[in-house]
């Protein structure tokens, strides 16, 4: 039988040769495809552990070291594009005169046409740049808050972009850290302190610095702003912490801060009437005391009575005359509390001053009747609950007071207890604080001195409220006068 020795035909040939071609190309593709994911895969990994560990060790400073100073750098050169000393208070570490340990970090960030010299340095750690890396535009703004309520006050934000032509992404510096700027007493940021920020701006140290105004405000806000006694003396104009003396305890209602002096700024204004406050509760309740009318922007307290009436026919509070009808519908407002406490016990002069103390007016006016014109309690507890509007008492009228010898009633009765104090007005007003003796005569405050009044005089009336916790406040827009001032007063949102 013969062999068939017929070879490829050219067809054949061609049909094989292109078989090979696609799968050789097709290999290649799948070869450099593989090579350009362990190359991408391996800048991006080493661009992610350098902005890691550049980004953990600032951090670590910013939140273990206290951040005291920003400068500009004195010897940058051209090829800087941020350069930074932050300076740092250490803490850990204090010397002999117990002051922490001053720490200087640096933080430069260089461009080159050369790629060795592009790089990320913090205090002596080096990022640099991989090749294919483009650096974008390196910023550092510091923003303020101008109030000085805020315990971390000031905000610095680090931007320096970076990114790579062989992996997606970021891969450069972020860092936002908040610290406190010291504040001038209006919460305002002081002058050298703003020069400061500003000069290191103009050196090319900083890109922005700017402020930041706050809208709302809460209760809270008022008490940052406690002032401290010293010698125990009430030496500012303020709010002030009792929280350590023992009144404070007997009921939610009770202050638990209070405002003294001759004019704190404690203005608030409940559309167009201005109130100011005298003090917050245990639960952080704000009671309030009508002073005059908000017009402009701005609040104008009264210096005469503009409201005037009889007490009533004795110093029973409930039954009075000003409780049932002269404070009815006196104010409207979904912030005023329903479910406060106005104590309108008795109070009797002492008969030494040993016995003139807090304690002895807070007890007194809580829980003794006094005489009979008021009912017996079951209780002996006597606090209105049922209204939400009443009148201040003898007790807010001596502790508004920052005169040292405002020691209790028989200071006030003296005239003593009218210095440094923005209860005393040149009008004659109502206490709802019985006389303890006398069931005709209630306590007035008359001629700048605390004194027995008959409940049949007509005499000034300024309303008392209380304000719920959850109230919020706002100021008019552009105002730089100083926060609760009568030119720029707390305006409760309604």
């Amino acid at each position: 039988m013969k062999k068939n020795k017929k070879g490829f035909t050219l067809i054949e040939v061609i049909v094989t040769f292109c078989l090979i071609s696609t799968i050789s190309f097709l290999l290649f593709q799948i070869i450099l495809s593989l090579k350009n994911l362990y190359t991408s895969s391996d800048y991006k990994t080493v661009l992610l552990i350098d902005q890691g560990n550049l980004t953990r060790r600032i951090n670590d400073d910013l939140f273990d070291l206290s951040l005291q100073k920003i400068d500009t750098c004195p010897n940058a050169t051209a090829s800087h594009k941020l350069c930074l000393n932050f300076t740092l208070l250490d803490y850990r570490f204090k010397d002999e005169q117990d002051k922490p340990t001053t720490v200087t970090k640096r933080l430069e960030v260089i461009d080159s046409t050369n790629d060795t010299d592009r790089k990320i340095i913090y205090d002596g750690y080096a990022m640099s740049f991989a090749k294919g890396s483009k650096l974008g535009e390196a910023t550092a703004t510091l923003s303020y808050i101008l109030d000085d309520t805020v315990k971390y006050n000031t905000f610095l934000t680090i931007d320096v972009p970076v990114t790579n032509k062989l992996s997606n992404g970021d891969f450069g510096l972020h860092i936002t850290s908040q610290f406190y700027t010291e504040m001038d007493e209006n919460g305002q940021i002081p002058a050298a302190t703003l020069a400061h920020y500003t000069n290191i701006t103009k050196a090319g140290g900083l890109t922005s610095v700017k402020p930041i105004t706050l809208t709302t405000f809460t209760v809270h806000d008022f008490i940052r702003r406690v002032l401290s006694t010293e010698e125990g003396k009430y030496t500012k104009d303020g709010l002030y912490d009792v929280s350590l003396a023992s009144w404070h305890s007997l009921d939610k209602d009770f202050p638990k801060y209070i405002y003294k002096g001759e004019n704190p700024n404690n203005f608030v204004a409940i559309d167009n009437q201005c109130f100011r406050i005298l003090q917050i509760t245990n639960e952080n309740g704000l009671k309030l005391i009508y002073d005059g009318t908000y017009t402009n922007n701005r609040c104008t307290p009264s210096t005469t009575s503009t409201l005037k009436a009889t007490y009533g026919t004795n110093n029973n509070w409930l039954a009075s005359s000003l409780r049932n009808t002269t404070l009815n519908e006196f104010i409207l407002n979904k912030n005023i509390s329903s479910n406060s406490n106005f104590f309108y016990g008795s109070l009797t002069v002492p008969l030494t001053t040993t016995e003139d103390t807090y304690q002895r007016m807070i007890t007194m006016h809580m829980n003794d009747k006094g005489n009979t014109a008021m009912e017996t309690l079951p209780s002996s507890y006597y606090a209105d609950h049922s209204k939400t509007i009443a009148l201040p008492t003898v007790v807010d009228y001596i502790l508004a007071s920052r005169e040292s010898a405002c020691t209790g009633m028989n200071a006030a009765i003296s005239g003593t207890c009218n210095q440094l104090n923005y209860l005393a007005k040149s009008f004659d007003y109502w206490t709802m604080t019985a006389d303890g003796v006398d069931t005709s005569h209630i306590w007035a405050i008359v001629g700048g001195k605390l004194t027995s009044s008959v409940s049949t005089t007509s005499m000034g009336v300024r309303p008392v409220i209380y304000l719920k916790a959850s109230t919020t406040f706002t100021f008019s827009p552009g105002n730089t006068n100083p926060k609760g001032a009568s030119s720029n007063p707390y305006i409760v949102n309604s």
